[in-house]
């Protein structure tokens, strides 16, 4: 089974990686190491999808018609406000010296600080853009995050069905459907990143 399965009618994304593009995370955005073996919670827990342009338009192809794609167009060019301008477009490391020494060692402590963007699209799905270290400088990391307790989904192992407060389960994997609606906001909200990205989505739509 691939990560990312985009059919006609349904998403099927497989959660069992730690490593991959679909990983699960918990509310603080701290990842399972093991999805299949450990017990995890549905309340707080989401499918962490780090998707890409690409991706978004082959949903758009499966769901929408050309004028409904005409249409996102158009709200996508009304767009202006770019997060890569804002003031919180940084991501550096702080360097602390530590009250110990081992073997003539000085101990420090580093922490990055960087921000996340973040939105609600509806009770159980959000969309995230942070930023973090290309080649050159700071590039766009978009997620689209599914609560585990969405109603929208359904999730399945290759013993059948996942329970609430244990391991996912070897084969582990998640159905979304999506309406339109969503992914009109989805692509909104991904296209604030920057006025290259948000083009860049305009000009593969006009493709289609």
């Amino acid at each position: 089974m691939s990560i990312i399965d985009i059919k006609e009618e349904t998403i099927k994304l497989k959660l069992t990686s730690p490593r991959s593009k679909i990983r699960i995370c918990d509310d603080e955005g701290n990842h399972v190491a093991r999805p299949s073996s450990e017990k995890i919670r549905f309340s707080n827990s989401y499918i962490e999808w780090m998707i890409t342009n690409n991706e978004l338009i082959q949903i758009i192809i499966y769901k929408f018609s050309k004028q409904e794609v005409r249409d996102l167009i158009k709200e996508l060019k009304k767009i202006k406000i770019s997060l890569r301008v804002s003031d919180y477009y940084s991501r550096a490391a702080q360097k602390q010296k530590a009250d110990q020494v081992i073997a003539d060692f000085s101990i420090y402590k580093y922490e990055e600080v960087f921000y996340s963007f973040e939105k609600n699209i509806d009770q159980n799905l959000k969309v995230k853009i942070t930023f973090k270290m290309g080649d050159y400088t700071l590039a766009a990391h978009m997620f689209v995050l599914i609560g585990l307790d969405c109603q929208n989904i359904k999730l399945e192992n290759n013993e059948g069905n996942i329970k609430d407060n244990g391991p996912l389960g070897s084969g582990a994997r998640c159905y979304w459907n999506p309406s339109r609606q969503t992914i009109i906001e989805i692509a909104k909200a991904l296209s604030h990143s920057s006025k290259n990205h948000k083009n860049d989505v305009i000009n593969l739509l006009k493709d289609l």
